[in-house]
């Protein structure tokens, strides 16, 4: 009982840091995405994520995705 006990909060923490460590990622990836809108269209950091979020509701997409997008582009789509 003690081992499956172990063994399962084992599985529960390695799920745990699998999440931290995507939401670090998203993180990271949405504020590189600012930066660029902040540079290039001359946005403060809270008008760049807002153009993120905006451009997510508008093409059905969540602000990760825009966010991959802009780094690719160099630009919003659109």
């Amino acid at each position: 009982e003690d081992a499956a006990r172990s063994r399962q909060l084992v599985a529960d923490l390695q799920l745990d840091v699998q999440l931290l460590e995507a939401a670090l990622l998203n993180s990271r990836r949405i504020g590189e995405a600012c930066g660029v809108l902040m540079t290039t269209r001359g946005m403060s950091e809270s008008q760049a994520l807002k153009a993120l979020a905006e451009e997510g509701v508008r093409s059905h997409r969540t602000v990760r995705e825009v966010a991959d997008e802009v780094l690719v582009r160099g630009s919003l789509p659109g």
